[in-house]
């Protein structure tokens, strides 16, 4: 028996272990999948609060918490997000070249709010890193936090760059505007940008090679963008004079977007490692600033350029994976000395395999649980047992005994000889399949073979072929 045709989808009944019908549950698996519905509820200790029997028990009597999984909460995350974004985008441009304008009132009202989640913070659950279990304690939950980004948070709204307000008693020596560079550590919020990202490069729904290229654009621009505008301001302290990169005083007449190409020139031109030489630090300063400027860049292009070759050379990998079991098939063919046309099957499946987008059922459920993959597979196949004639028969004589039996009868026929046997008996048969794709002209078996299979055919044909007088092939049945 062959195949014919496209690709036949093929299951078959195999031995297997005893299915485990029991499912795992954990002490607070439960109640932490019902709370997480939840948005707002109250704090009680997970090792002292009563056993949650519904949904409605979940308030129990305390301090208020935040689930951390609530539609509500995301939308605040969410916010803050696009907040931390504006933040690094506006805070070199108030800080250069729009320093009384409203950019400062804005950024003011942003601490605001960073200090409302942090406040947030402390009383929103998170999931146990290692048991994976929801913690609504509140002592655990502020502690969880003062263990993580508090101190970054917390740098992040402090209001250092107001220090240049403050009086010098020599300002000679020392010039205070500087300070306002203190306000670059609101940049520590851009955890959260990061953090968006990782999420997206683990959502299957969204390529990962798209992902990359839009998070390594945005890097590139607001890292020019930010070393333009502070090289802008290091020379502003100086006014412009010939000890600055830029020794003109007379720039403070061009416009606002002509300053500003002239600072994001320079500042691309060092990161890409060109440097013409027009613009060249001048003061201890912009020489300071440029050196870790330049160190910087090392790293962010080292980052970049691996992450750029690691994706341009997995396409190469798969290739040299099929090649490798392709190799790997001829050895094994010329050590056993098969014959051609099993050889080519082998290869038609290892082709199928890897250059398709077809997903091997049986080997991506050997990595799940052994409950999950019988729940899976009833899932999967019942459908298809309900096609089979063989099974449909029984059902139709089940069905034709209850017709024809009084109701004392019917009982007696549920209770005592079919009542969930058929459930059962499929059920069982389900855990024990296996799917197959396979090319046009494989061969199921030969004359003789001994029968360990029950083969079901969902899709395409399979050809019943008998050796002729002359030595060919003939179809006798499709």
């Amino acid at each position: 028996m062959r195949s014919s045709g496209s690709l036949v989808p093929i299951f078959k009944k195999h031995k297997t272990s005893t299915q485990d019908s029991v499912e795992g549950r954990g002490w607070g698996t439960a109640r932490s999948m019902r709370l997480y519905r939840e948005w707002l509820y109250r704090k009680g200790p997970m090792s002292k609060s009563p056993p949650v029997e519904n949904e409605e028990d979940a308030a129990v009597a305390g301090w208020l918490m935040i689930s951390h999984k609530s539609w509500l909460y995301s939308v605040w995350w969410h916010i803050m997000l696009v907040l931390a974004l504006l933040t690094v985008v506006m805070l070199p441009l108030h800080l250069s070249f729009y320093p009384e304008s409203g950019i400062g009132t804005f950024l003011t009202v942003v601490d605001g709010l960073f200090v409302l989640d942090i406040l947030i913070s402390f009383r929103r659950t998170h999931t146990d890193p290692i048991t994976t279990e929801l913690v609504i304690d509140g002592r655990l939950t502020a502690l969880y936090y003062l263990n993580g980004f508090f101190i970054a948070d917390l740098l992040a709204v402090l209001p250092f760059d107001q220090l240049v307000h403050l009086d010098v008693a020599d300002p000679g020596t020392y010039d205070p505007r500087s300070l306002a560079l203190l306000g670059y550590l609101r940049f520590l919020r851009m955890r959260r940008v990061m953090s968006f990202f990782s999420r997206l490069e683990l959502n299957e729904r969204v390529s990962y090679g798209a992902t990359c290229i839009i998070k390594f654009l945005l890097v590139l621009l607001l890292n020019a963008h930010t070393a333009g505008c502070s090289m802008w301001f290091l020379a502003s302290l100086r006014n412009f004079g010939s000890d600055t990169w830029i020794g003109d005083p007379n720039i403070e007449m061009q416009s606002v977007p002509q300053q500003y190409a002239m600072a994001f020139y320079w500042a691309v031109t060092s990161l890409t490692t060109v440097g013409y030489g027009d613009f060249s630090p001048a003061s201890i300063e912009e020489r300071l600033f440029g050196s870790c400027y330049m160190l910087l860049n090392l790293a962010v292009t080292a980052w970049i350029i691996g992450t750029v070759t690691l994706l341009a050379t997995k396409g190469e990998e798969d290739r040299a994976f099929y090649r490798r079991e392709l190799r790997s098939l001829y050895r094994y063919a010329k050590a056993n000395d098969l014959p051609p046309k099993l050889t080519s099957s082998m290869k038609a499946y290892i082709n199928l395999q890897s250059v398709s987008n077809y997903v091997n059922s049986a080997d991506f459920e050997l990595k799940l649980p052994s409950f999950l993959t019988a729940k899976a597979r009833n899932l999967r196949h019942r459908p298809v047992l309900s096609r089979v004639p063989l099974l449909a028969d029984t059902n139709d004589m089940y069905d034709e005994m209850r017709s024809e039996a009084s109701c004392n009868e019917i009982n007696a026929l549920d209770d005592q000889q079919f009542s969930g046997q058929r459930n059962r008996f499929l059920t069982a048969l389900t855990a024990r399949m296996q799917e197959a794709v396979l090319m046009d002209g494989v061969r199921l078996f030969e004359a003789g073979d001994i029968a360990q299979e029950v083969w079901v055919i969902l899709n395409g044909n399979a050809e019943v072929v008998v050796p002729a007088s002359d030595g060919s092939e003939v179809v006798v049945e499709t």
